[in-house]
Parts: C-alpha cells; structure tokens; sequence
C-alpha cells in the first residue's frame, strides 16, 4: 500500500486535474485486461474476447510489456 502523507502546506498547493488523461486511461486498462481476476474482472474478460476478435490481443499485450505495472502504480 502506498501511503503519502501532506502537511497543511502541501494540501493548500495539491491541484487536482480537471480532465482525463487518455495515456493513463489507456494504461490502467491495459493492467485492467491483463488481470481478469481483478475488481473490474467481468469487464477485464469482456475486454479480452473483444481483443481476441478484433485481432488485436497481441497490441494489448504488447502494451502491457511497455507499461509495467510499478509499486508505485494504482493497478499494483
């Protein structure tokens, strides 16, 4: 588990975005389809036929190879 802890000061300059980033949502979905065990699993495997039919379950894998899941990583 990852923790982080802020002071008062920390808080009062923490900004929070205000769109999606469309790397990271890609990202996380990738980690998502490669761990059908996982709390999104009833989609994670619907993902996963789709990708297969579609032809492109190598691309996703692929992906999954260039993007590691880290500790530090909400999908660890």
């Amino acid at each position: 588990m990852l923790r982080i802890h802020f002071t008062a000061t920390d808080l009062v300059r923490t900004r929070v975005g205000t769109r999606l980033d469309p790397m990271w949502e890609l990202v996380l979905s990738v980690h998502q389809v490669a761990r059908p065990e996982s709390y999104f699993g009833s989609w994670s495997r619907l993902a996963r036929r789709r990708l297969v039919q579609a032809g492109t379950i190598r691309d996703a894998e692929l992906l999954a190879v260039l993007t590691p899941r880290a500790a530090t990583s909400p999908t660890s």
